[in-house]
């Protein structure tokens, strides 16, 4: 993905790499290494000063992801929604 920053024109590639998927969601090796080789294939295209580099040493199993506890069940929710959306 092509980003800017707000306060410059210099773009970057940022996308996201086979060490964090691996360490993020333990994905079993054989896929790790078919995503990294796929993802290695797209980014050879552009110069290396494009691309955005992410340190991913402290990342752990689940890092970022954040759990909620909803208000009602999940049919509830679905019901509240459809409701919602079909009265407009």
């Amino acid at each position: 993905m092509g980003y800017a920053e707000p306060d410059t024109l210099n773009a970057q590639i940022a996308y996201t790499s086979s060490d964090f998927i691996q360490k993020r969601h333990n994905v079993h090796s054989d896929l790790h290494l078919e995503y990294h080789s796929s993802i290695n294939q797209v980014i050879e295209y552009y110069s290396k000063d494009l691309i955005s580099i992410t340190d991913v040493f402290e990342v752990k199993k689940g890092f970022g992801i954040v759990k909620i506890k909803p208000d009602f069940y999940y049919e509830t929710t679905v019901q509240k929604l459809r409701h919602c959306y079909s009265s407009k």
